[in-house]
């Protein structure tokens, strides 16, 4: 019966958790959701870099000495980026991707073509159109070379994912950072959407989400690769081991263009643009990206938790059930971020610990209201009759004792006031009122700190009994105790 009954209890309770859950998830998802992941599963979680990836700044030094206006705005000739290419070329850059849009006109874009049209392993920016921003492609003198896209995905101010593929006018573009990938590879091939990944060669894929994006795995905090000043490349300042058979992506850094966002892993320092690409970029050379747990999985592993919580909560009591809960959030935590920085396994952290706390949180709800209402009655009842520990076990489990009673070898006990009808002859009404208050509560307080269950006042006497409702061996021997102890 009371297994049965605990069975009940403890579906009841992962029914209570299932519905406060999913209320709690729905409505603070938004809100807490994306901070929370970032917080406790991203933040400083970094896998270990490939060394393969150089990061070609176009910052204000260099536009101190190769920009020929005041202005520090991206502005340089399309010569400039056409001798960089030369450079790299000349010093072994594997592969060249630009995180820069060559969209406006200039008397020397044809010498940019050129180079471009020369080497066939240089990637160009190109801007996709998102919410209320106008697609933005490179002029179409360029249209000979190979463009990837540059956009990222923002949610809530922090760059998460990128969609791997777009199509714009009929022209199918990969993002910067694959379309590096490919040059790095030597691969000319376009990738397609299949199966709930993106196959980028016939036995290379990686995993998207609902939305068709590819979640960034992280290797570096902010400005964390290697990169050299533009004006250094050109001036012959950087060895040639520093560049040769590596891929370089060359992006803005610290201009008043400030192509530059929060990421998950340090949410309180920008990380520039190109160094969003430049992770994902040895995510894939490594083949190591991110991959969120599957829906069957996650919705597997939320019932199996679900169910366990609900039985190791509800069944200690309230305090350890305080520490186990403690403990699994705890747990949660370290397991999260183990799967993010060495499988590439992304759970929602966020989900994992709002079960952890609905379940407690309802556990403790459920024995207070339901379980231990019982047991509170009980307590109560029976506080001014029988001693703490046994009025404890007869609350703990009131399902021991029979209806209707039974056969027990028991020991009565009687004292009373020897003398009394003198003594209260002598006292005043309220004086014995008083005597006798104070006399009955000091003999029971001895009866029941002996394990004996008071029945009756009668007159002066205490009457009492030993080994029930609670079984005690030797009740004589604490019915002589409490005797002894009362004429003390």
């Amino acid at each position: 019966m009371i297994f049965f009954k605990k069975i009940r209890d403890i579906g009841a309770i992962a029914l209570l958790s299932i519905m406060t859950g999913l209320l709690f998830y729905f409505i603070f998802r938004g809100a807490v959701g994306v901070d929370f992941n970032t917080l406790f599963l991203y933040r400083d979680n970094y896998d270990t870099s490939s060394n393969q990836i150089v990061i070609i700044k176009i910052d204000p030094e260099s536009l101190d000495e190769l920009q020929k206006t005041d202005f520090r705005v991206l502005s340089l000739s399309k010569t400039v980026y056409a001798n960089l290419i030369e450079k790299l070329e000349s010093l072994g850059a594997r592969a060249i991707g630009f995180d820069i849009i060559f969209a406006n006109r200039s008397t020397d874009e044809l010498v940019f073509k050129e180079a471009l049209e020369q080497y066939k392993n240089i990637v160009i920016g190109a801007w996709m159109k998102e919410n209320n921003q106008k697609t933005i492609l490179p002029l179409d003198v360029y249209s000979g070379a190979t463009w990837g896209v540059v956009n990222t995905k923002i949610e809530k101010n922090v760059v998460t994912t990128f969609r791997p593929q777009h199509v714009s006018t009929g022209k199918i573009m990969e993002s910067l950072s694959i379309a590096v990938y490919r040059k790095y590879l030597g691969d000319d091939s376009m990738g397609m959407f299949l199966d709930g990944k993106y196959q980028i060669t016939p036995i290379r894929s990686i995993p998207i989400d609902s939305e068709q994006n590819v979640r960034i795995k992280f290797f570096h905090p902010p400005e964390g690769y290697p990169s050299y000043s533009l004006s250094d490349i050109l001036h012959d300042r950087v060895p040639r081991e520093k560049i040769a058979g590596k891929a370089i992506l060359i992006g803005e850094y610290g201009t008043l263009i400030h192509d530059a966002f929060l990421s998950p892993v340090d949410p309180e320092h920008l990380m520039p643009g190109v160094e969003f690409h430049a992770n994902m970029l040895d995510g894939l050379i490594q083949n190591k990206t991110l991959e969120k747990q599957g829906t069957r999985d996650f919705f597997l592993c939320i019932f199996s938790i679900l169910i366990l919580l609900s039985i190791i909560l509800y069944l200690p009591s309230t305090g350890i059930s305080f520490l186990l809960f403690c403990f699994y959030e705890i747990i949660i935590f370290i397991v999260g971020r183990y799967l993010l920085g060495q499988f590439g396994i992304f759970i929602d952290l966020f989900a994992y610990t709002i079960i952890g706390l609905s379940t407690f949180f309802s556990t403790t709800f459920y024995r207070y209201f339901v379980t231990n209402i019982d047991r509170r009655h009980i307590e109560k009842a029976f506080s001014r009759y029988l001693a703490p520990d046994v009025v404890k076990q007869i609350a703990l489990n009131p399902n021991s004792f029979k209806l209707g009673g039974e056969k027990r070898e028991m020991t009565f006990f009687f004292s009373d006031i020897a003398d009394f009808t003198t003594i209260s002859e002598k006292l005043g009404t309220e004086k014995l009122f008083h005597l006798m208050q104070e006399y009955l509560s000091a003999m029971t307080d001895i009866l029941i700190s002996n394990k004996g269950t008071l029945d009756k006042y009668i007159g002066d006497a205490v009457m009492g009994f030993f080994n029930a409702p609670i079984y005690i061996e030797k009740s004589e021997y604490f019915a002589c105790k409490t005797a002894l102890e009362q004429q003390e």
